[in-house]
């Protein structure tokens, strides 16, 4: 039978090690009271993407293999999120963008970011 600590260790050597979670801003379009980030349109800081870009690269390059972006709305700097990930796009990891869907007021919109978001190699949205 396996001991608790022995199942930790897998999970945490098989799952964990392998998945990265950026909170890239904590500026948001919503200011939600239940938001455990607690994002807003006030709130302003952000992590500078010359500086990610090297952390998902080296990520990737030490055996990484998935990447979930979420913030505050990290798809406000859709340009930014796109440079991320051609870094990562080439080695084909996963990457998940956690969003509150802003941009999905009409079912054009949210097929065009769809299709925008498909292109940069994002394959989930949650």
């Amino acid at each position: 039978m396996l001991s608790v600590q022995s199942f930790m260790d897998i999970i945490m050597n098989k799952m964990i090690k392998k998945r990265l979670m950026i909170s890239y801003t904590h500026t948001c379009t919503a200011a939600c009271r239940h938001c455990c980030a607690d994002a807003s349109p006030d709130r302003k800081e952000k992590l500078p993407v010359h500086q990610v870009i090297p952390q998902v690269v080296a990520f990737e390059q030490s055996g990484g293999q998935a990447f979930i972006f979420t913030g505050g709305e990290v798809l406000i700097y859709i340009d930014e999120l796109e440079m991320i990930c051609e870094a990562i796009k080439e080695k084909k990891s996963g990457i998940t963008v956690i969003t509150n869907a802003f941009w999905a007021n009409s079912s054009g919109k949210a097929r065009t970011m769809a299709d925008k978001l498909n292109a940069m190699g994002i394959d989930h949205i949650t």
